[in-house]
């Protein structure tokens, strides 16, 4: 690749529950939905949370490209509805 030229990832981004917690953003274990280039992709007759979908968006393109290992990006996200988790 030339020096202005960089690669964009795929993702596919997955609801993961811990063992023992509940999901009450509307979202099932499993659910999840593709990003392909700038397009994003759900199965059919899957939804995702409006809420949940925009706490996520401001990271999707920043894993879309190499990191540092060390950058706090590289790691899991979590649920952006911290109080409605402990219950």
């Amino acid at each position: 690749m030339s020096d202005d030229s960089f690669e964009l990832y795929d993702l596919k981004v997955e609801v993961v529950c811990p063992p023992g917690e509940r999901i009450l953003c509307g979202a099932k274990e499993g659910d999840y939905f593709t990003l392909q280039g700038e397009m994003l992709y759900l199965p059919p007759g899957q939804g995702i949370s409006f809420y949940s979908l925009s706490a996520v968006l401001p990271l999707l393109a920043a894993k879309q490209r190499k990191t540092h290992k060390h950058d706090w990006i590289s790691s899991d996200g979590a649920c952006p509805d911290q109080i409605a988790s402990r219950y």
